[in-house]
């Protein structure tokens, strides 16, 4: 299941499991990333599950806007950092 996630729901993930930032940017590819949860789940079994069930009832519309509020994030970011 962990696979299914978007990579915003999976970056989302390692945060709420506290993965250090810089450790997060590491994980580039999809599988690193699952890995990540997968070796964090016996210690976190119960917060993966949880999110894992609420990503599933997720309508497409807000998804939607859950993306739509990490690029204007993402973009509001940059500006900061410039």
């Amino acid at each position: 299941e962990i696979m299914d996630l978007r990579k915003h729901e999976q970056i989302d993930l390692l945060r709420i499991l506290e993965v250090d930032e810089k450790e997060i940017l590491k994980l580039k590819k999809e599988q690193q990333r699952s890995d990540k949860i997968a070796e964090l789940y016996k210690d976190n079994e119960e917060t993966i599950d949880k999110y894992l069930e609420n990503s599933k009832n997720k309508s497409k519309e807000q998804i939607q806007k859950e993306i739509e509020e990490l690029k204007r994030k993402k973009s509001k970011d940059n500006r900061t950092r410039k």
